[in-house]
Order: C-alpha cells, then structure tokens, then sequence
C-alpha cells in the first residue's frame, strides 16, 4: 500500500485537515489519485478534485481550498517507488509541458532510487564476499601437480552442486571450467611445475563454470601452490561464484544509461520550451504577417535546421515569403531552384502536396534515387545535389480561417536525421506561426478596411458638402424674398422652414463627417487665439433659445470673464453638440441648464438635462466612435454616435477633459473643464 510520508504547503494555508487526512490512508493500487498513478505508470491530471469522485480526499480539499491536482509516479524502468502529488488553490486544465517535466523529474528520481539501491547492493555484495573469504566460505578445491581434484569444500559443494565424492580424483578441467576458458589457471600450474615460477598463480581470473545442472554462471578463480615437504606440491582453486555481483553491475550500467537518456531527455524538453517561448515572443514584434514569417526563418536556422523555405498561397498561387540557408553561398542554389523550379500547386509531391492535403510530410532520409525521382531535367538534379537535402519536413501553415502555406525544414551536412520528436516540435511551432501570421493578416485586412471607410466618409463628405451649400445658400434667398414680399401667408413657407432646418441639420452631420476624417487621418488642427468663453456661451444658447418646443434652456455664470486660448469655431461646435445632445435626449422636455465657473487656474461648463438617462455599463464607451447607447435606440432617438467622439477631441485637443456623471432614467450632467488664460 501507498502511505503519506511527506507532506508540504505553502505558508498561510490552514491544511491540517488535509494532511492528517492523508497521513491516515493506505492506499491500493486503483484506489485515490496516488493508487491510480501506481496502476497506471503514469501522470495524472484532476482539473477539480470536489468534482472527481474517486479522489478520496474531497471534503479535506475543499476545507483547504484546493482544487486541481497533478500526480507523477516515481519509477525506474523496472521498479516503482511511490507518488509525488501537488495541489493548486484554482482549477486549471491540465500542462503538457508540466506532464512531461513531471515524468522526466519521476524517472530521474527513480533511477536515483534504484541507482542508490544498487549501489547498496553492490557494497553488501563486496562486504559479504570479504566475510565468506575471511570465514573461508569461498569454495576452495585442492589439485594435484596433474590437475585432479584431492579436495572440495562444502562452500564448492554449494556453488557447483556437486558431492564431494562425485569429484575426488576427478580433473578440474573436465568439470569445473569451460574448455574455452580453462587454459589461464591450468597453464600456470605447468608454469610453475617447470620453472618454479608462479607468474600467473595467485591471479583472479573471471570465467564461466558449469552446475551439476549443465547451467552455467560467472566465477571468479585463482590458484595458489601449496609447497609439499618432500614431494610435488598441491595447487588450492579458491572458487568465487559472481552472479549477483555481474547482475549489479549490469543493472547499475543499465540504470546509468537510463539516468543519462532521462537526463538528456529533460535537457531536450527545456531546450524545446525555451525555443518555443523565444519563438512566440518574435511572433508578436510584427503585425506584418510577412514579416512576422521572415523572422521565424531567422530562428529555425540553424537551431532546427540547415536550411528553411517558406512558400504561402496568396490569390491562388505559390509565393516565397523567405529562403535562409546556414551556408550563405548556399543560398544562390536556392534562389536558382526558385527561379527556374518553383514549387507547383498541383505536384504529386512536396509543398504543393503537403498544401492540398494538410498533413505534414516527414522524410527521415533522403537518397539519391528520391533526388532523382524528383528532378525535372539534368539540371534540376545538380541544383539538388549541390544543395544536398539528408532529411526534411514539410509542415502546413494551418490557422483557424484557412491554410496559408507550408514550411520546409531540411537538414543537408550533420548526421543527425528527422524524427517523430522533430515534427511533434515543428508542428507545434508552425501551429504558433500560422496564428500568428493569421491575426496579422486579419490586422493588415481591417486596418485596409478602415482606411478605405476613411477615405469613403472624406470623399462622400466632401461631395455632399457642395450641393448641400448650394441648397442653403437658395433656400435662404428664397426665405428673405418671402419676407420681403409679405402680403400674408405663404403656402411656401414651412416648406423652406423644413428645407431650410433639414439642410442644416444635413449640413452638421457634413461636418462630423468631415471631423472624423480628419481625426482618423491625424488632420485635426485648431486655429487658437485668445478669446472670451463667456460671450461665446451666451450666443450659442441665444441661437438655441428660439428653436425649444417643451424645453427651459436656464444659464448662470460664477464669472465675469472666461479667458482662454483655444479655437473659437471649434469650441463653439463642442457647446452647440452638448446643449442639442440635451435637447434631444429629453423627449418630454424639462430644463436644460448651463453652469460656467472659474476656479483654481480652471474653467468649468456644465450642461445638465432631466432626459433618458444613460446605463450604467455604456458609460464606458460613450465617447468611442459611432457608440449609442442602447435606451436611445429603443426609443428611436436618431443619430450615429459621432458627435462625442468629436466633442472629445476638441476639448482634449484644447488640454482640457471632458466627464459625464448620468443614471438611466435620471438625466445626464456632462462636464468640460478647460484650461484658463491667467
């Protein structure tokens, strides 16, 4: 079973509950998050554990507040050891990266583990060896000067499975050591039997012997004469069996190599992410879609590859966004394949390939007979041996709205090939690109867009102004000569009153047109000069005053003078907009008042109405372009949301602001405050 054995939190989080809930489970295999990740050798993700009901936990969670969790096991190849858990206080949906890092940390760990073990083992081994040798454990098995057997001790009973008597005159060759590693220890005896020197005696040797059982196994032997007073000496075997030590070592190789391949592993998955970071930032340097691709061709090469090509389809053909190659004289091979063999959208292979079907295209290694299977002439084919592709990877620039072209990544000098780990990064990174070059393509489309509307509202404007002039200017004559005439009423005369209100108010909407334009192509400009912004008020309501039906138009000044710098016409528009914005958003009338004020090197004008109202969430954007507020339009209140915008501009083009304090309902209060000329 699974037990707590460890347990930390961050300071500040009351998890006492949690933690003795934990430290009082034993888990199964199957049972809880941390019995689930041992069944399955895997790392689990739980987005919300008070949702999951196999986590056992749930109630002490909760009291803690916690919500996600991720679990990795830690294992070496052949063992498992336990099960690292983290808890989060928000949900979140689960971590790539973290489930690769998290596999990569339980691996290391369980190598370290077993590693740990193993070198226990080893040590116990060496230790038990010393205390079988001191308390002559060993097997030790005695010869004569002809190599027959005259002694054999139970520890060499143990070791070989043999009976004493089995083997007593018997020769160590026949039954001890393989014939084909039995010359060493035997022609030592001879060595020394003729010469009296025992050069190899003495010496450990490691060969394999055989059981009783045919089965053979690693020993370690070594021969040492035994001097005889009067006759031939006798030779003593000492006999060490080394399975377990062979087995050790062999596991600790094995587990040194695992260590290095995770090591290595880990190292590659932080290099990915880091690449992958770098890349999304250069991504965003560009709203130029081309350009933002460009860039991404200077980081591949040479971190992914020798070369990289970027082909997009713009109005139905193939367009080279960016070639770079790591050879720079390279790159004139390049260009001449580009030039006299570009990539064709209906070729059974390569970019125009990869683009009508959408998948990418891995080629681990690319031969000769593929180069030639793929040239078109004799000269294509030394175009293509002289740039020299080893291996490549096409992958499809797919983003949300539509496929936008391919990208080509080739490797031409090292020996390194392509493999599935290289497509898994390369698609993940041109996924990135294409969103990328996609919202800047849709940014570039939007901006033309608007450029266009710009130029249709200052062109339309422009022509509206003439004829609209000219009706006025007709309409006025027409209006002084009924008055000349008089002789009483003329039937004509509210038609030209409407003619005459209706071109003016067509005449206004002109101009904000007009405005606009000029605000969005930054032509807006002020003719300043000092002025009196009291008179200015007082003529813009005595012009209102006699066109109010239902409405009180009320005016107080705190002031004798309202000196100022600024743009009289200008400022004029600004008040004239405010005080008809009133008037019109108060259907039923009521009072309109007009406060001015001069106080702490400022000048303030407010015009306050008892009309609609607006929401509370419009306030916001009441200043943007073209924004009405919803209660307007549902009282079928006309306009086109550009007179503020306007207003606001004028008066943050005189250093000044503008506010607006209103409750749906309640009327509106809007506010300018202007700098004063001391």
């Amino acid at each position: 079973v699974l037990r707590c054995t460890s347990f930390w939190h961050k300071p500040g989080i009351d998890s006492r509950a949690f933690e003795a809930n934990s430290r009082a489970l034993a888990l199964a295999p199957n049972v809880g998050l941390p019995g689930r990740v041992w069944s399955s050798g895997a790392p689990l993700w739980v987005d919300n554990v008070a949702e999951d009901e196999t986590f056992t936990r749930r109630e002490a969670a909760q009291q803690a507040g916690l919500r996600s969790a991720f679990a990795f096991p830690i294992q070496s190849q052949q063992n498992f050891f336990g099960v690292i858990e983290f808890f989060l206080r928000e949900s979140q949906p689960p971590d790539e990266v973290l489930f690769q890092m998290g596999t990569a940390i339980g691996i290391q760990m369980g190598q370290y583990i077993a590693g740990k073990r193993a070198e226990a083992a080893v040590r116990q081994s060496h230790a038990r060896e010393g205390a079988i040798l001191e308390a002559a454990l060993d097997g030790i098995i005695t010869i004569d000067q002809q190599g027959k057997i005259t002694e054999f001790n139970r520890a060499a009973e143990k070791i070989f499975g043999y009976q004493r008597e089995e083997l007593i005159g018997r020769h160590l060759d026949d039954f001890i050591i393989l014939p084909a590693e039995r010359d060493a220890p035997l022609t030592g005896v001879a060595h020394y039997l003729a010469t009296g020197q025992g050069r190899l005696l003495g010496r450990r040797f490691e060969v394999e012997g055989v059981r009783a059982d045919g089965s053979r196994f690693p020993i370690e032997i070594a021969v040492s004469p035994i001097p005889a007073e009067g006759g031939p000496p006798l030779f003593t075997a000492f006999v060490r069996d080394i399975t377990e030590h062979k087995r050790a070592e062999t596991e600790r190789a094995h587990l040194l190599e695992r260590e290095r391949q995770a090591r290595a592993a880990a190292e590659e998955a932080r290099q990915q992410v880091a690449f992958l970071a770098e890349a999304s930032t250069i991504l965003t340097f560009s709203l130029d879609y081309r350009e933002t691709l460009a860039s991404l061709v200077q980081m591949i090469v040479p971190a992914l590859a020798d070369y990289c090509i970027i082909d997009v389809l713009e109005n139905g053909s193939l367009q080279r966004v960016k070639a770079s190659h790591a050879d720079p004289e390279k790159e004139v091979v390049m260009q001449a394949l580009q030039s006299h063999y570009p990539p064709k959208l209906d070729a059974p292979v390569g970019v125009g390939h990869v683009l009508r079907v959408g998948r990418s295209v891995l080629v681990p290694d690319i031969s000769d007979d593929q180069l030639v299977a793929a040239a078109q002439d004799a000269e294509h084919l030394r175009l293509l041996r002289d740039l020299g592709p080893r291996s490549s990877m096409m992958i499809p620039l797919i983003s949300p709205s539509r496929t936008l072209g391919v990208i080509t990544f080739a490797i031409t000098t090292s020996a390194r090939r392509y493999d599935a780990s290289d497509l898994a990064l390369a698609e993940d990174l041109t996924r990135r690109a294409a969103l990328a070059a996609d919202n800047a393509r849709l940014y570039q489309e939007a901006q033309e867009a608007i450029k266009a509307r710009d130029r249709f509202f200052s062109i339309a404007s422009h022509e509206l102004k003439t004829p609209i002039t000219t009706i006025k200017g007709f309409v006025d004559i027409l209006q002084r000569r009924a008055v000349r005439e008089g002789g009483g009423a003329n039937p004509n005369e509210r038609a030209l009153h409407i003619i005459a209100r209706e071109s003016s108010r067509l005449n206004r909407l002109i101009d904000l047109l007009l405005d606009l334009s000029r605000i969005e192509e930054d032509r807006f400009r002020l003719q300043v000069a000092e002025l009196d912004l009291l008179p200015l008020l007082v003529r813009v309501i005595e012009v209102t005053q006699p066109s109010l039906e239902g409405h009180t138009l009320t005016f107080r000044c705190e002031a004798d003078t309202l000196p100022l710098k600024g743009d009289e016409l200008r400022l004029e528009q600004a008040l004239h907009n405010l005080i008809q914005n009133a008037i019109k958003y108060s259907p039923d009338g009521g009072t309109i008042a007009v406060h001015a004020a001069r106080r702490n090197g400022q000048i303030t004008v407010s015009i306050s109405d008892e009309g609609i109202g607006i929401p509370t969430d419009a306030l916001p954007r009441l200043f943007h372009r073209f924004y009405r507020g919803e209660n307007a339009e549902a009282m079928g209140i006309g306009g086109m949301g550009m007179g503020l915008y306007v207003v606001r501009h004028i008066v943050e083009a005189h250093g000044g602001t503008i506010d607006v304090a209103s409750e749906e309902g309640q009327g509106s209060t809007f506010t300018l405050t202007l700098p004063t000329q001391s």
